[in-house]
């Protein structure tokens, strides 16, 4: 069994955890289904994301953690503090890497 307190592991049991649990590159957004419920002509589709992995944890935000959501045009983010002040810290770009686009911090 591992240990499943992160702040007690050392840098080569994390690194081996992060191996397995790398953040996503993309997040696929699926629809909402429930088994055995019946739909009716009209109804809309509810889209549905979800995200799950260590390396949530390696970020600093641990189970039970209520976060901020923030939307825009095609844009959401989750923030842990969502003050004017903590946000504005957190700049983001997307960098071209080879063919692909990373989102990185810009500070």
């Amino acid at each position: 069994m591992m240990d499943n307190d992160w702040a007690n592991l050392t840098e080569e049991q994390r690194e081996f955890r992060r191996r397995f649990w790398r953040a996503p590159k993309s997040v696929m957004i699926n629809a909402l289904h429930h088994e055995g419920v019946k739909t009716y002509p009209g109804c809309p589709t509810v889209p549905c994301m979800k995200t799950r992995g260590l390396w949530i944890r390696d970020l600093g935000v641990e189970p039970g953690r209520r976060m901020y959501l923030g939307t825009g045009q095609e844009l959401i983010v989750l923030a842990g503090n969502p003050s004017r002040e903590a946000l504005s810290e957190v700049v983001v770009r997307f960098q071209a890497t080879g063919d692909r686009w990373k989102l990185v911090l810009a500070r």
